[in-house]
């Protein structure tokens, strides 16, 4: 049975699937988390709550990711 954090965490892996690629890519080349943040935003990105992305977001994602 899969518990509620593990739910959360597919979601989120799922939802944010088509983005992951650049933000590791941008990762590779030392971006901070904020420059991160910064770009995403930029491109009109969001949360899959609808919210901008913040440096607590993409530490999130990329925890979940990994």
């Amino acid at each position: 049975m899969e518990t509620a954090g593990l739910k959360t965490g597919r979601a989120a892996r799922e939802e944010y699937a088509d983005i992951l690629p650049a933000i590791r890519d941008m990762r590779a080349k030392d971006l901070s988390l904020q420059k991160i943040v910064d770009a995403l935003n930029a491109e009109g990105h969001k949360t899959r709550r609808g919210a901008s992305f913040t440096a607590a977001t993409i530490h999130g994602i990329l925890k979940r990711a990994d």
